[in-house]
């Protein structure tokens, strides 16, 4: 028997986390210009007011039993 510790990574930060989500949002169609500037500018106000609380990283103690 042995006890085994997994790490999980530490989350993106949330402003990085927007600008991911509006990379693939744009490269899903031909936005024209006008919606490309509402894009940028929910992004912008999504980044400028986080409503969430940022994600912990977790850390876990896993033990296996028999482990063959």
């Amino acid at each position: 028997m042995y006890n085994k510790t997994i790490a999980v990574t530490l989350p993106l930060p949330f402003d990085v986390r927007v600008e991911n989500a509006l990379t693939k949002i744009k490269q899903q169609k031909d936005w024209s210009q006008e919606q490309l500037s509402w894009l940028e500018r929910l992004a912008s106000s999504l980044k400028e007011q986080v409503a969430i609380e940022p994600l912990k990283p977790v850390t876990t103690n896993a033990v296996v039993v028999n482990a063959n």
